[in-house]
């Protein structure tokens, strides 16, 4: 089972105009309308609008921000519940679900009687409540006390809503959903700012696109720098080859050391304080090409192979010139010369 909690979500619900009333000539009191022209509250209300929504809501006492996803499967599972909850009621083993003010689970403010599903349009879809208006609701709507309508409901990790608690919400002031259609539209509003208030939500797929191609960004930038960080770590590692801190022939042992720098460029401080072979350290370059001292050719070169090749150079000159008498060996010197 799903592990869920409630969540107490405000949603936009602007209202219109307060109705006026006056009094006619026979002196009885008759209602006109208000500035929008509203004298009546809808039978049906957006209870949360479509789609996938990240709000600001409370869980407890606690504000929490929450992803909900809202979908046709949303309306199947409210509208099964809602009758389950009203067949109890019935039958006396249940309360009536209800809405009611700024979630203090008090006074009734409406009846929820059906959900259904309205369709994907941010402002006339999404899931929808027939509701039954009590005389404190109506009163508070059409007296402009309260201009939003606010869900209370069960949502899991993932965002999918699993149910409501028996009060399924309420009116209040404040908005979470933001999209929501409101409760009373105005006779003056227009098509036109309806479509400007659309053109303004962004595009669930637009948004998906962007999110697409930041991720492939971040993917090539951290590309970039796993190869920028390889290049410092082969030539930290080819440092302490030159050096004579690791033998130039385990190649092995160089690959490991630049995998291990470029995930832990910090290990650069345990490579350089290696200790030395002074074996390995390179001498003189050979022909321009680093000779390391066991003859390869792509290091520095031993100073006994040095000193070798520079006494088989001299030989080969002191032959060619018929000088062979008095030649001096590379390794001797004054201490071995009576030896």
């Amino acid at each position: 089972m799903k592990n869920t909690f409630l969540i107490e979500a405000r949603l936009a619900a602007a209202l219109p105009s307060l109705p006026t009333s006056s009094t006619n000539e026979q002196g009885q009191e008759q209602q006109q309308p208000g500035g929008n022209g509203v004298t009546e509250l809808p039978t049906e209300i957006q209870w949360m609008p479509a789609g996938e929504h990240v709000i600001a809501a409370t869980q407890g006492e606690a504000a929490v921000t929450q992803l909900v996803i809202v979908n046709e499967d949303t309306a199947v599972r409210m509208e099964a519940l809602l009758q389950e909850l009203r067949a109890q009621a019935e039958a006396g083993a249940e309360d009536v679900p209800y809405f009611d003010f700024n979630h203090e689970d008090a006074e009734a403010s409406a009846r929820p009687l059906r959900f259904f599903w309205g369709g994907e349009d941010f402002f006339t879809g999404g899931v929808r409540v027939e509701v039954e208006w009590t005389e404190p609701g109506r009163t508070a709507l059409l007296g402009k006390a309260y201009r939003r309508f606010s869900p209370s409901f069960f949502v899991d990790a993932a965002g999918e809503v699993t149910g409501a608690p028996l009060n399924m919400g309420g009116l209040v002031n404040r908005a979470a959903f933001k999209t929501i259609n409101p409760i009373v539209a105005g006779a003056n509003t227009s098509d036109g700012d309806a479509n400007q208030e659309r053109s303004n939500i962004m595009d669930p797929m637009k948004l998906a696109a962007e999110l697409a191609a930041a991720q492939k960004r971040i993917q090539e930038l951290e590309q970039m720098l796993t190869l920028k960080a390889k290049d410092q770590a082969r030539a930290i590692v080819e440092t302490a080859v030159r050096t004579g801190k690791l033998a130039p022939q385990n190649t092995a042992l160089h690959a490991k050391w630049v995998d291990a720098l470029t995930k832990n460029p910090e290990l650069a401080e345990t490579l350089t304080g290696l200790a030395v072979n002074q074996a390995l350290v390179s001498i003189v370059p050979h022909n321009g090409a680093a000779v390391h001292a066991n003859g390869n050719a792509n290091g520095p070169e031993h100073e006994f192979v040095v000193k070798a090749r520079q006494f088989a150079e001299r030989v080969s000159g002191d032959v060619g010139r018929g000088e062979v008498g008095n030649i001096e060996h590379p390794t001797s010197n004054s201490e071995h010369r009576e030896n």
